[in-house]
This record gives structure tokens, C-alpha cells and sequence, in this order.
């Protein structure tokens, strides 16, 4: 006799939160001690995409991410770290993955080749976890929903937070 249906995520759900969380971590922590993603590759990337990308992604290639490629990667750098720790950790994953999923659509968008394919599953694993709440489960959504306001945590609807 199966139980009564739950809002918590699969605990394959799970796992794939805690990996991309891992990766995200992994690569945003070499970024920052090593440089890994510098301005000048931005740029490089950026350039090189410029001709075979539609309209509104050339726009935004030119007008924002040429502007400034020094500050997109620090932006990078960061994001990926504190996103993939929130992941990792299962706290705030829906503002987390969000904001990760976005950084790596934008970069999706001026890859080649494998890189293109990894940022393309990233950002899709991204969104899966906001989507879906995937720190429900093993994670610290469970207290945050509870102790915090539903416009931190993006929660649906509002818990008993001790905050209003």
C-alpha cells in the first residue's frame, strides 16, 4: 500500500544536486585561485561566437558581456562557487539554481564544441533542482523554509517563519 503522495524530491533528485553542486564548487574554486576564467577568455569566446549567434544574443554578446569581460568573469568565478555551495549543501536551491542555470546559458550560448555540450547539461540540471526544490530532501531547505520568509527561499507558500 503506497503512502500518501509528498512535495520532497527523489532521492535521485538528490544525488544529481549533490554532484552538480560538487562540480560547481570544484570548478569555481580553481577559478578563483587559478584564474581559470579570465576577462580576456570572455572576450575571446565572446568574439568568436559574434557571427554565428541570432540577433538578440549578439546584442547582448556586444552590449554587455564585451562591455565589461573582466567583471562577467569575476561574476562567473563567484557564482559558480556560492551557487554549487548552496546546491551541494541543499540550501536555497531555488534562487541557487537559478542563478546558475543562467550563467551557464549564457556561456552555452559562446561555447564550442564539448564545452557547449557540459554548459547545455549543466544549465538544464540547474533548472531541474529550482524547479523542482531538490533541498527538500537531505537538505537545508527543510529549516530555511521554516525560519525564513518565502521571498528568501522562493518558497510557494509561506511556512511558519520567524521572520516576516
Amino acid at each position: 500500500m503506497a503512502g500518501p503522495p509528498t512535495n520532497r524530491p527523489t532521492f535521485g533528485l538528490v544525488m544529481i544536486r549533490v554532484a552538480l553542486g560538487a562540480i560547481l564548487v570544484r570548478h569555481g574554486w580553481a577559478a578563483i585561485h587559478a584564474a581559470g576564467v579570465a576577462g580576456a577568455d570572455v572576450r575571446d569566446h565572446v568574439r568568436a561566437a559574434l557571427g554565428d549567434v541570432p540577433g538578440v544574443v549578439a546584442w547582448w554578446g556586444e552590449s554587455v558581456l564585451l562591455a565589461n569581460p573582466d567583471g562577467i568573469a569575476f561574476l562567473w568565478r563567484w557564482a559558480a562557487l556560492l551557487c554549487g555551495a548552496c546546491l551541494f549543501l541543499g540550501g536555497l536551491t531555488r534562487p541557487a539554481g537559478t542563478v546558475a542555470a543562467l550563467f551557464a546559458f549564457q556561456a552555452f550560448l559562446f561555447a564550442e564544441g564539448e564545452a557547449r555540450l557540459a554548459l547545455g547539461l549543466i544549465a538544464i540540471a540547474c533548472a531541474a533542482c529550482a524547479v523542482s526544490r531538490a533541498g527538500r530532501r537531505l537538505g537545508l531547505d527543510t529549516v530555511f523554509d521554516q525560519h525564513f520568509s518565502p521571498w528568501v527561499t522562493w518558497s510557494r507558500r509561506r511556512s511558519n517563519a520567524v521572520f516576516p
